[in-house]
């Protein structure tokens, strides 16, 4: 016997199969937002590799620096969380659409049958209204509500071939709607997911670059930013080179600055972040000692946006 607590149930059914098997769950979740977070992470370094003219396979970074960069991209997460939401809406409207007809069809023919029986009813002797045929019918239906239960009919020979017929068409234009699937998926993830990474890549390369040397790197010389733009690039920069460290770098040449952040390290190999543009110093296999520089460099034209955030 089925009560009503379980309509919900009935009405959602993958809400039933999330409660069924809740550690399963958990755990398939878990990996589908690491798998997720690592393939950002990845796009995002892709993005900011590129920006620089390094190759990516210069520098290795663990699972950990690229899951925890992935997770960090705003963008791709909250269309996956729309995306969420409006695939769980979508089956539990259908869901609850499809119980409600089912249930609205049922209730429309007993209220069918009751209006024959009571018609008949009104024009038939006392003693012969058992043996009416509409009131047999409404008494043949039994338990009335929640707890009625809908015979099966059967289903007339050009019903069955019309089925067929059906099921033969899903199966031949199976392997192309699979297909076509795939390729939807493919490039909605590369269009909603990898592409935003990767220009949030760029966009961090580029906001560092300026707020330390004024200018576009060399490589993108040909772009012309607005004013407005490339100031908010760079203040943006400006706000995140706290969390980068500053150190002294030896040289002999006068016009050489003498300080630069770590923006970027793989191994003994550090990129260097000056004022005149990057630097790759390498220190081979032999000892090294870096020391923190109290001079922070900044580019002039930046002063106002170091000023407005103290």
């Amino acid at each position: 016997m089925q009560t009503d607590s379980s309509s919900g149930a009935v009405i959602f059914p993958f809400l039933r199969f999330v409660v069924a098997h809740l550690f399963e769950s958990i755990a398939l979740a878990i990996a589908l937002i690491g798998t997720f977070a690592y393939a950002l992470g990845m796009a995002f370094y892709d993005g900011w590799s590129e920006m620089a003219g390094i190759p990516v396979s210069y520098f290795q970074y663990s699972t950990y620096e690229i899951v925890r960069k992935g997770i960090g991209v705003p963008e791709p997460w909250l269309y996956t969380a729309f995306f969420s939401v409006f695939v769980l809406a979508y089956i539990f409207f259908i869901n609850a659409w499809e119980t409600w007809s089912r249930q609205r069809k049922i209730t429309k023919g007993r209220m069918d049958t009751a209006q024959a029986a009571k018609t008949e009813r009104r024009s038939a002797a006392f003693t012969q209204r058992h043996k009416l045929p509409s009131n047999s019918q409404w008494r043949a239906l039994g338990r009335r509500g929640t707890m009625a239960v809908t015979p099966l009919k059967a289903k007339t020979a050009k019903q069955l071939r019309r089925r067929a017929l059906v099921l033969d068409l899903v199966r031949a234009f199976m392997p192309v709607f699979f297909f076509c699937a795939c390729v939807l998926i493919y490039k909605a993830f590369f269009t909603f997911a990898v592409s935003p990474a990767v220009i949030e890549g760029r966009k961090s390369y580029l906001q560092l670059y300026i707020a330390v040397a004024g200018k576009l790197p060399p490589n993108l010389t040909q772009l012309r930013p607005s004013n407005d733009y490339f100031l908010e690039l760079g203040c943006l920069g400006v706000s995140k080179l706290k969390n980068y460290i500053a150190i002294d770098i030896p040289s002999n040449i006068k016009q050489e600055p003498r300080s630069g952040y770590i923006i970027e390290a793989s191994g003994n190999n550090f990129v260097l972040l000056t004022t005149n543009g990057i630097k790759i110093k390498s220190y081979g296999d032999s000892g090294y000692e870096l020391a923190e520089s109290p001079n922070r460099p900044l580019a002039p034209m930046m002063k106002s946006c170091s000023s407005n955030a103290s």
